[in-house]
């Protein structure tokens, strides 16, 4: 009887895998600005409304001593 040999190759691409995380790289900065520009928004929309506030509160007191 003849002798068989078999050989098994595996290969890992990995190409797509680090596209994704770069890809997961690139959404987690630009999530990241996203947050800072909301979190500064909303400071610039507290402040507006604290300003507000305070402008009715004088023409409240000019109306009604």
């Amino acid at each position: 009887m003849a002798e068989q040999t078999s050989r098994l190759a595996i290969i890992i691409d990995s190409t797509g895998a680090k596209n994704n995380a770069d890809n997961l790289a690139s959404s987690l900065v630009k999530m990241t600005q996203a947050g800072e520009t909301a979190a500064n928004s909303a400071g610039k929309v507290t402040k507006a409304t604290e300003d507000e506030k305070n402008a009715l509160a004088k023409l409240k007191a000019a109306i009604d001593p």
